[in-house]
């Protein structure tokens, strides 16, 4: 291994081939984690090839999708799962079991694989998931033998009924500063066909940027209400439905460990361990829109070994240093995108070679396509991407629904539009 890797870069590698190591009294966190740090890529990907979001099913097709992940451990393990119905926010709502399940709440796993000649060994799981009686957010809990209390992971998956219409469209910020850099989202929704007594109350719109939750927009109250058409119509001007447009991903290409993919500037290939470094990134922030060649995958992964099949059990596992060029600043900068869960973590911050003058920092992953940004800890996140209207996201309009007096919401209305 070259000298360029920092220590810092050496103290994530004693802790990332730790399988061991855990967190000790870890609670159950009502989002995307893992418990463990033997855990790896976690997906929820279709039995069959079916178009749609990986975390957004509808009903009648729970059916068709399964949980997939590694356990980096050399010995397979017997895990169980459970599923948590939960409100627009994530919180358990006061649904039982018997009422969303068609079966005993408690499925065990019990398909899994062996990885094939791969220098870090893993052992590859994966799991139906089960029917459910109706929509609404359900939290995916993976534990360890008999023990509900060892928690290995967690993943959100909603599930959506279509019975409340929504018309959406990305317009421009309606602020005058905001206008080169927001994307404002507008739309309508239809509730004919439910019975709403108090809409504003009862009705919740949740707006996702690229599948993110750490971003979303929540608690986003109608501007009219049209009652004899059944109608909710949110056209602010105050920016309360404005996201920051961002700028198109970054990505790298580790399909193939034959040659160097797309922006991977050196391969090392260890024995017993894959290093791949990128090729140096530049601060993007004071530079114009640039529209990309290619579609990205909105900040998106996708698994695939193009030297061998199938990917699931032939990927190699590698350590990714990144590196950006930038100026030193004082908040925390991170790498991020689904590869992580978008969540602002130790293993994810980049650290400041003051030497080199860059941002240093390193992923451990499964060989395939991966998207990412450096992100800011501040009130301009993309200090470091700039910030466009006229970049491409994909944006998600789940509404909820929650008579006075129920026990839960439920998800009826689901829409995508791109900007």
């Amino acid at each position: 291994m070259s000298m360029k890797y920092t220590i810092s870069f050496l103290l994530t590698l004693s802790f990332l081939f730790n399988p061991q190591l855990k967190a000790a009294d870890a609670d159950l966190l009502y989002e995307d984690a893992v418990y463990e740090n033997s855990i790896r890529t976690v997906e929820i990907t279709p039995l069959l090839p079916i178009r749609g979001k990986p975390d957004i099913l509808n009903i009648n097709r729970t059916g068709t999708y399964q949980l997939e992940f590694d356990d980096l451990r050399l010995d397979a393990d017997y895990y169980f799962v459970y599923m948590v119905h939960c409100n627009a926010n994530w919180a358990p709502s006061e649904f039982k079991p018997i009422e969303y399940l068609f079966d005993y709440n408690e499925f065990e796993i019990t398909n899994y694989e062996f990885s094939i000649d791969t220098r870090t060994p893993y052992v590859h799981y994966s799991m139906k998931l089960p029917r459910v009686r109706f929509s609404g957010n359900y939290l995916i809990v993976v534990y360890r033998g008999n023990n509900v209390e060892d928690i290995v992971l967690s993943k959100r998956v909603s599930v959506f009924e279509d019975r409340i219409g929504v018309g959406a469209s990305v317009a421009i910020s309606s602020g005058v500063v905001e206008r080169e850099i927001n994307q404002q989202i507008e739309l309508r929704i239809n509730y004919s066909n439910v019975d709403v007594m108090i809409p504003a109350e009862e009705i919740k719109v949740v707006i996702r940027q690229n599948q993110r939750w750490d971003n979303a927009l929540r608690d986003l109250q109608p501007s009219f209400i049209r009652p004899d058409l059944k109608e909710l119509e949110y056209m602010h001007f105050n920016l309360e439905n404005n996201f920051r447009g961002g700028n198109e991903f970054r990505f790298f290409d580790i399909r193939t460990l034959n040659f160097r993919g797309e922006n991977i500037g050196e391969i090392e290939i260890l024995k017993d361990r894959i290093y791949a470094s990128l090729y140096l990134d530049k601060d993007r922030g004071g530079q114009a829109y640039s529209e990309p060649l290619r579609e990205d995958l909105n900040g998106q992964f996708q698994i695939a070994n193009l030297d061998d099949s199938p990917a699931e059990v032939t990927g190699e596992y590698s350590q990714v240093k990144f590196s950006l060029r930038a100026d030193k600043i004082q908040k925390p900068v991170y790498v991020m995108g689904a590869m992580n869960s978008w969540q602002r973590k130790p293993e994810n911050l980049m650290t400041y070679n003051e030497d080199t003058g860059n941002y240093e920092g390193s992923q451990y992953l499964k060989q395939g396509w991966y998207d990412y940004h450096y992100l800011v800890e501040d009130t301009e996140p993309f200090l470091f991407e700039g910030s466009h209207r006229y970049t491409r996201n994909e944006y998600e309009i789940l509404v909820y629904y929650c008579r006075k007096g129920s026990r839960g919401d439920l998800l009826l209305g689901y829409r995508v539009i791109k900007s």
